[in-house]
């Protein structure tokens, strides 16, 4: 019953970018149109190419002046009572409750604000989309007149987030005027920036790093990234490859609800590191520039994103190996799945070998 009232109330939503919008700043490039994978597996090389040949990332700063009313489920705007304006959306296929938009008419949990910066929503709750989606939005909104004391909007399950808390220390960032969304709160202004960061741009994966980071470590670890049951995605048979790990001397690790201090500083001492894919391999971005990356997907779940991150940081992207599949997928947290002890027996026998068969 649920289901079908949210396809009834998502008929009421109509899509648009058909705004007169004043253009600051617009990028767009394929990155990675020219990478040809020359993985062992035919399958990654194809899903790769494929991906690579897909992708447009784009780059923005543009003003909207009309009249907006940002909802705070998923920082939507909308525009002329039920007209989500295109560009403010991540996530295509979320929409807010359109009952408790029109609810909101009629109570006084709301804002005015003359012009407002829209910096995130809830994409930041996901510790890669915040890195690679999110936070670098900070070095584009300083290129926006007075933007110093224009209000900054950010969900507020995104600014409580541990790793936003921690940069939140730094000067640069206290300083801004941030606005924090509340659940049931709406915002409406007059002037609205919206803002898109250039994903997987080592520009900023740099400044992050900085902030973090005062010198690379002397430390040369082996480290496998794991995953818990409860974050999903995980292997089920994993105690049949421990031996194997241990054989190698790899440090097991899973960096959920760690700090963000802790996986920064680990991941600049890691010298191999074995990965399930998942949001923990974000932290790539703090590594050196020796670092080797073996990931490990499921069969029905692979996936280009750090294959991509580390060209763009310029460390060794080794190799992937396919798992069985998960039961589901995007149904999280998704369930395990099978990895064949040999295969990776046979890859981390391969990385150790110093020879890259993939340019």
């Amino acid at each position: 019953m649920r289901e079908k009232l949210k396809k009834i109330s998502d008929r009421f939503w109509t899509f648009s970018d058909k705004f007169d919008y004043d253009s600051i700043l617009e990028r767009n490039t394929q990155p990675f149109l020219g990478e040809i994978p020359k993985f062992l597996d035919a399958e990654i090389n194809d899903s790769f190419t494929h991906e690579n040949r897909r992708w447009i990332h784009t780059e923005y700063i543009k003003r909207l002046r009309r009249k907006i009313v940002i909802e705070p489920e998923y920082a939507h705007c909308i525009t002329g009572f039920n007209i989500i304006v295109k560009s403010s959306v991540f996530h295509p296929g979320l929409t807010p409750s359109f009952p408790r938009y029109i609810l909101h008419f009629f109570n006084r949990n709301r804002s005015f604000y003359p012009k407002v910066i829209l910096f995130d929503g809830q994409v930041g709750t996901n510790y890669f989309h915040f890195f690679s989606d999110v936070f670098s939005k900070i070095w584009l909104i300083q290129k926006i007149e007075g933007y110093e004391n224009l209000p900054i909007i950010i969900g507020e399950k995104t600014f409580n987030t541990k790793y936003f808390q921690r940069l939140l220390r730094q000067p640069e960032i206290k300083k801004l005027n941030w606005v924090i969304q509340k659940k049931n709160h709406y915002i409406s202004t007059n002037e609205l920036f919206l803002v898109k960061a250039m994903p997987y741009k080592k520009e900023y994966f740099a400044k992050v790093k900085k902030m973090l980071i005062d010198q690379d470590s002397t430390v040369s670890k082996r480290v496998f990234l794991n995953r818990s049951k409860k974050t999903g995605r995980y292997i089920e048979n994993f105690l049949e490859i421990q031996p194997i790990l241990k054989k190698y001397h790899f440090e097991i690790v899973d960096t959920d609800k760690t700090t963000l201090d802790y996986q920064a500083s680990l991941f600049n001492s890691i010298h191999c590191l074995i990965g399930i894919h998942g949001a923990g391999e974000t932290n790539i971005i703090f590594a050196k520039q020796n670092l080797r990356l073996l990931e490990i997907n499921p069969a029905n779940r692979i996936s280009c994103h750090y294959y991509w991150l580390s060209k763009e940081v310029g460390i060794e992207y080794y190799d992937v190996i396919l798992g069985g599949e998960l039961p589901s997928t995007n149904d999280y947290p998704e369930k395990g799945f099978y990895l064949e002890p040999k295969s990776l027996d046979e890859a981390i026998a391969r990385m150790f070998n110093h020879k890259t068969h993939n340019a």
